[in-house]
Order: structure tokens, then C-alpha cells, then sequence
């Protein structure tokens, strides 16, 4: 299994919130035992959750026991914290480009060689014409 980024693992972990029996750590060990991910993405989700605590939390648990929503609201808020920052946004454009994307399984390459396509006919009949012109007149 390859090692995703951060913004991928906090997907991930938001796309199995409804396991969640305690907390945001139980959750990533029962990621992790399920082999959903490996150890090095366990390492850095934990690490990611302990270096980005909600404000004013001195418990070991950062919302109610096993409530879902306040814990939900909290991973949309990094996730979209996350999609903001330049490198991943620019990830994210190489990922479409190379596989294309949930909502559309056509890769960005193949956008790209149509696009090239398109360009290059245009110019050859932009050519014709202008040697139309040119040379006969017309």
C-alpha cells in the first residue's frame, strides 16, 4: 500500500466516521488494524490530530464520547484548511491530470491532447486560408 498525504487520510478517516465508537484515536487504530491504512499513515494521522487539537480542549477527548457530528464539522473544517494550501491544490491538478477524478473518470491528459488537436487543425485551416489569400488571390 502507498503512503497518502495528510488530506487524503483526513478523507479517509472522515469517510469512516460512522465506526466511531470513542474517539478520533480509536477510530485511526481501527483503521489501522483493519489494514484500511498502514502504519505510516497511522503515524502521521495521529500525529496530524495531536498537532491540530480544537481550541480550548485539555482532555484526552476533544468532544463529547462518541459523538459524531461536533467530531464531523471538526474534519470538514481541516479538510477544507488543507484543500486551501498550494501544494495540495497543485496535487490535486497532477491527480486529475493523471487519473481523472470521482466525478469525472476521464484523465486531464486526454483534455489535453484534444485540446492540442483542436489548436493544431485550427492553425492548418488558418494556414490554408491565409495561403489561399496569399498565393491565388481569392
Amino acid at each position: 500500500m502507498r503512503n497518502r498525504d495528510i488530506l487524503t487520510l483526513l478523507k479517509v478517516l472522515r469517510d469512516n466516521i460512522g465506526l466511531l465508537k470513542f474517539g478520533f484515536c480509536w477510530l485511526c487504530h481501527q483503521l489501522y488494524v483493519t489494514d484500511v491504512i498502514n502504519e505510516k499513515e497511522f503515524l502521521l494521522l495521529t500525529d496530524y490530530l495531536n498537532n491540530n487539537k480544537p481550541k480550548n480542549t485539555n482532555t484526552s477527548y476533544w468532544f463529547s464520547n462518541g459523538s459524531v457530528a461536533p467530531r464531523l464539522d471538526w474534519l470538514n473544517e481541516q479538510i477544507a484548511k488543507e484543500e486551501k494550501k498550494p501544494l495540495n491544490r497543485l496535487k490535486s491538478l497532477c491527480r486529475w491530470f493523471l487519473h481523472g477524478s470521482d466525478n469525472n473518470p476521464i484523465p486531464g491528459w486526454a483534455f489535453a491532447v484534444v485540446f492540442v488537436v483542436i489548436v493544431a487543425t485550427v492553425y492548418m485551416l488558418v494556414d490554408t486560408v491565409i495561403d489561399l489569400v496569399v498565393y491565388y488571390n481569392f
